[in-house]
């Protein structure tokens, strides 16, 4: 906030001009489906749940300041009588205030400043109340309130307009892969080279081909499982179901353990926090030691398929990347979960397949088990299926696949820009509103310094009450 502000306006501290108390410890599992309604730290401006101790609770006009998790994020509950937790701080500003010009005032302000520097940072009733506050005119500041909402509010139609955008493009996407992975976005393409592309059916006969050739496994050679095709979807002329079994070799990566300190061989290692959907982040790399006998295992190669054998969640199961030797030499956790191809030429489809409804679907299914919880292991992922058209058109279908997507990321970053240039300009706005430039001043308003000497009367009186009750 600007430190030179109009002559009316007066500089105080949040604690002259507002009481503030903690408020109450409430556990997830006190809340019930009724009572009054629960604000939490972790909630923004959603009702956390409800509660029917009755015993604290704070009225309209509060505002529930965040003191963990985003400090500072300020908001005033809609509702008469409210709770609020042990992570937030209940503000009750003087009544001679405009609340939501407090509130608007406390949405500009650099928090770093007020936090305890404790294993779990936090703000206190303490820091609050030096936190400095600038008070215009009572009458200038609901005419900062009202053009702060006007402008606002068309912001809010805007970055609604966007995120709507956003949805429309994740819907596209999906329907980009849906298209690619059933036939659909290369059926004319497909209909006009009929006569010189590849059966999927003769495609699988090498890859098996293959397979048996290079197989260096112990014992005798057993063919992989066909997948059961009974009630799997009916695909185009010229493509054939197989399971991953059939297509590549699957493998687990580096388990942990003390022993691995005294290994000869020191590498990068992968994690489950590296791989997300289509997307590596490669910014913080473990390393872990290997023995020279693993290596030929555990080592990641050009185009391996990483998928992440899941903690549970039905969201975050079979989240799956291509490796593209990135990192030379690097080797892979044990749950991350190795695919790799015998026809290279399969890997961007089967990566588009397991992205698409019916692949995740797939997935989903495999994965599943009694207990509600969602993992993939080894012989899951080798039961997956994945449609095998020829390699003509799967070359075909990562061209249209890529040009579509480029344009998609094209509108995303688009759509991202204007929405942080719109969170910029709602700070812009508030910074204008706070050093007198938003709204006109009006020589008639009443100063801001006698607004505050009345405040500061009531409190003593107030004060002055409190104290000869307790003489008495």
């Amino acid at each position: 906030m600007e430190s030179k502000v109009p002559e009316t306006w007066e500089k105080t501290t949040f604690g002259q001009v507002s009481e503030a108390r903690m408020g109450k410890t409430i556990l997830s599992k006190e809340l019930t489906e009724e009572g009054l309604p629960v604000f939490s730290a972790a909630t923004e401006n959603e009702v956390w749940g409800y509660t029917s101790d009755e015993s604290v609770f704070f009225e309209r006009g509060t505002i529930i300041i965040s003191a963990r998790g985003t400090i500072g994020a300020a908001k005033i509950p809609r509702f008469e009588r409210f709770v609020s937790t042990q992570t937030t701080i209940a503000a009750t500003p003087a009544t001679e205030l405009d609340t939501k010009y407090v509130a608007f005032q406390l949405s500009c302000v650099d928090w770093t400043k007020y936090t305890s520097t404790t294993a779990i940072p936090m703000l206190t009733i303490s820091a609050l109340s030096k936190l400095p506050i600038i008070l215009a005119p009572i009458n200038e500041q609901r005419r900062i309130v009202e053009k702060i909402e006007t402008l606002f509010a068309r912001l809010d139609k805007g970055e609604e307009a966007l995120r709507d955008v956003q949805k429309l493009l994740a819907r596209y996407r999906q329907s980009v892969l849906k298209a690619a992975v059933t036939g659909q976005l290369t059926a004319d393409w497909r209909a006009e080279n009929a006569h010189r592309l590849e059966h999927g059916r003769d495609l699988l006969a090498r890859i098996l081909q293959t397979r048996r050739e290079t197989w260096d496994g112990r014992g005798k050679y057993q063919e992989p499982a066909a997948p059961e095709t009974t009630e799997l979807p009916e695909l185009p002329k010229g493509w054939v179901w197989a399971s991953v079994e059939q297509l590549a070799n699957v493998m687990g990566g580096v388990t942990k353990n003390k022993k691995r300190q005294e290994m000869p061989l020191r590498k990068p290692m992968l994690r489950v926090a590296n791989v997300y959907q289509n997307r590596l982040e490669l910014e913080d790399i473990h390393q872990t030691s290997i023995t020279e006998a693993e290596s030929a295992r555990v080592l990641l190669e050009e185009l391996d398929l990483l998928v992440v054998e899941g903690n549970g969640s039905k969201d975050q199961i079979g989240r799956m990347a291509v490796w593209r030797n990135e990192i030379p030499d690097a080797v892979h956790q044990n749950h991350l979960i190795k695919v790799r191809m015998i026809e290279k030429g399969l890997v961007e489809f089967a990566l588009w397949w397991f992205q698409s409804p019916n692949g995740r679907q797939n997935i989903e299914k495999v994965a599943s088990s009694t207990s509600g919880l969602y993992t993939l292991s080894i012989s899951k992922i080798e039961a997956l299926v994945v449609p095998v058209p020829s390699l003509s058109e799967i070359d075909e279908i990562n061209e249209l696949v890529d040009e579509a997507f480029s344009k998609i990321s094209h509108l995303e970053i688009w759509c991202q820009t204007e929405l942080a240039r719109s969170t910029a300009l709602r700070q812009s706005i508030l910074k204008d509103a706070f050093a007198g430039r938003l709204v006109p001043q009006d020589p008639a308003d009443e100063p801001a310094a006698a607004l505050l000497a009345r405040i500061k009367e009531t409190h003593a009186a107030a004060a002055g009450r409190t104290r000869r009750r307790i003489r008495t």
